[in-house]
């Protein structure tokens, strides 16, 4: 019980610091917002009240400066000429903002510094754990649906689909011959059934499995089998329960 209360002592007393002096000063994340909108008024709201968070607002750009506005307000040209002196951590740009030619060059330059840029709702969601429905819209949704995230779970996919046939290649290289040659003993020629299947982004591809119906089973188009189908061998039956009638298709 003793050890339990100090840590859990020492867990407050960290939390405490953090709160107070390595969030508010050392690890702090300075936030130059491109766009004005009732967002960014809200997330410059919840930095002060909750200094724990870490981010504080460095400059505001705009087109037209606001009275209202208490924070450093910067026009593109002004934000690029002082970017040394603000010294922002990250960029949020305005999911509205539309930048012309010029700006967006002057902004890219600043890729080769260590600034991160990111969308003003990504960042909005980070602070605040949810989103503005009014800003939601068919592009965010697209936006959102993150490709790169796929590419990478295929990827992974794709490689783990090659190790484990290259697994299952060799149990299929040991039963192959058996295999074949009872195929042909019990039923004949063909020893492998082909069928074309159409694949992602529509496109058509040959499947290879050991043959497990009699000869011309599908005449005229193809037909699912049914439970007890009369154009299933003998053996077919067992190659379809031991799923040893797929291993054809690792290769």
């Amino acid at each position: 019980f003793l050890n339990a209360a100090i840590a859990l002592a020492l867990l407050i007393l960290w939390r405490g610091l953090y709160n107070l002096f390595l969030a508010k000063y050392i690890f702090k994340n300075k936030i130059s917002f491109l766009g004005y909108s009732k967002e960014v008024e809200e997330l410059i709201s919840d930095f002060k009240n909750n200094p724990q968070l870490g981010y504080e607002c460095a400059c505001i750009v705009m087109d037209e400066k606001n009275p209202n506005i208490r924070e450093m307000q910067l026009s593109i040209a002004e934000f690029i000429e002082n970017f040394k002196k603000i010294k922002p951590n990250t960029i949020a740009i305005h999911h509205q903002k539309n930048l012309d030619q010029e700006s967006a060059n002057k902004l890219y330059q600043l890729i080769f510094t260590n600034v991160d840029f990111t969308n003003l709702l990504r960042l909005y969601e980070e602070v605040t754990g949810k989103l503005p429905l009014e800003t939601l819209s068919q592009g965010w949704f697209l936006d959102n649906l993150h490709e790169s995230d796929k590419k990478i779970y295929n990827r992974l996919k794709m490689s783990i689909d090659y190790i484990l046939a290259a697994i299952l290649g060799v149990f299929f290289l040991a039963l192959l011959i058996p295999v074949s040659a009872l195929i042909l003993i019990t039923s004949g020629r063909p020893v492998f059934y082909t069928q074309e299947r159409i694949g992602r982004g529509g496109k058509i591809f040959k499947i290879h499995k050991f043959r497990t119906m009699i000869k011309n089973a599908e005449i005229g188009q193809a037909q699912f089998a049914k439970d007890n189908d009369p154009r299933i061998t003998s053996f077919g039956k067992f190659l379809r329960q031991t799923r040893i009638d797929e291993l054809p298709q690792i290769i």
